[in-house]
């Protein structure tokens, strides 16, 4: 697992709680989402991901099983994070 994507993931949860006054359950969720996204991406830095590995992933995994709002958050990190 890339360190960095382990400070991104835990500064975005400490975002979610402190600037969207997210509960622990939503913070869970898009937390689950983010290591599913991981998997899927073969735990690639998110620095060196592209668009298209959001969009597999978004169309395959994310939308059938995450409710849209936390699959909203977790391509809010992602594209963030990628390069274009």
């Amino acid at each position: 697992m890339d360190p960095q994507n382990l400070e991104m993931r835990f500064q975005y949860q400490i975002y979610l709680k402190e600037a969207e006054g997210l509960s622990e359950k939503t913070i869970d969720a898009v937390v689950a989402a983010i290591a599913e996204f991981e998997e899927h991406v073969g735990y690639r830095p998110f620095t060196k991901l592209h668009r298209r590995h959001s969009e597999s992933f978004k169309s395959t995994s994310c939308l059938a099983t995450e409710p849209r709002r936390v699959c909203r958050r977790l391509f809010g990190l992602s594209y963030a994070a990628m390069a274009d």
